[in-house]
């Protein structure tokens, strides 16, 4: 693209580096996850709980994946005990993914807290849906939904899955075709 004249015209110059910008994050996002996740599958550096406020792990989050179009609602005072570092993977992950295969990139984050001492924090995007099928095979590595767009390497959900096992977390996807797609994720509640 460069070689056939894109670096002489600034416009297209600007939108080409801007692309290869948001490209090199994604991929530092996907390493430093895989990484992350490997060192605490290993035992090499276990996962280190901390008492986490969900609502500023939740403004990370949309703030690591550019969430400009995120609604959320979260009760105040609700917080989790987990390793940050992957619980902020998964959610980023889930996220990004949401986004990707929003149709207008809206989504909606929802938290509450369980009697039983979970909290439940719900990605919901407003994409065309997953047959059960789709949402099987989410779950694999290198696999994707075959959503419209693609776009990613089928890593996203199964990192997000192994991370929240690691932390004590859960990850259930519920969809149905032409109504979008949830991402229910229940971490360990920080005892009051």
């Amino acid at each position: 693209m460069l070689e056939s004249g894109a670096k002489e015209d600034p416009v297209i110059r600007d939108r080409f580096l801007g692309h290869i910008a948001r490209e090199c994050s994604r991929l530092v996002r996907i390493a430093r996850g895989l990484l992350v996740l490997a060192r605490a599958r290993s035992g090499e550096e276990p996962p280190r709980p901390e008492v986490i406020e969900v609502r500023t792990l939740l403004d990370d989050v949309i703030y690591d994946a550019d969430g400009d179009n995120v609604d959320v609602h979260c009760p105040p005072g609700v917080s989790v005990f987990v390793d940050r570092d992957l619980a902020e993977q998964a959610l980023t992950n889930l996220l990004t993914n949401a986004q990707r295969h929003s149709g207008d990139g809206s989504v909606a984050i929802s938290v509450d807290e369980r009697s039983n001492g979970v909290v439940a924090i719900n990605v919901v995007d407003t994409g065309g849906g997953l047959t059960p099928e789709q949402l099987d095979r989410l779950q694999r590595r290198f696999a994707s939904g075959g959503g419209r767009d693609g776009g990613g390497f089928g890593l996203g959900i199964s990192i997000a899955s192994q991370a929240l096992e690691t932390i004590g977390g859960k990850l259930t996807l519920s969809s149905d075709p032409g109504q979008g797609t949830r991402a229910r994720v229940e971490l360990p509640a920080a005892k009051s």
